[in-house]
């Protein structure tokens, strides 16, 4: 209960740090994993990070995160895709608003 408390108090006054969690867990297509959550500035700043075996999963994502009301008006400015070098490996990729 206290974790729960904390996260709803954690974020900006509008978005709280409990909502992109929600919205994050909503909006991942299943063959994607992130491996990275940073959320700063009082949650006006966000950064995901993670893998994927199939590249349709990171489109997929930044669709269904518009669809969530804690990123509507959140636009990536940073966004970085790493091929694997070998077949079966993850394609890693990383955004940062």
């Amino acid at each position: 209960r206290w974790l729960v408390a904390e996260l709803a108090r954690a974020g900006d006054e509008v978005v709280p740090f409990s909502a992109v969690l929600e919205g994050l867990g909503r909006g991942r297509p299943a063959p994607l994993w992130l491996t990275r959550i940073q959320v700063s500035n009082a949650g006006a700043e966000l950064g995901l990070g993670g893998r994927t075996l199939d590249a349709d999963a990171v489109p997929a994502l930044l669709e269904r995160l518009g669809a969530e009301p804690a990123f509507t008006d959140r636009e990536f400015s940073h966004f970085s895709i790493d091929r694997p070098r070998e077949a079966g490996e993850p394609l890693r990729f990383d955004m940062a608003t």
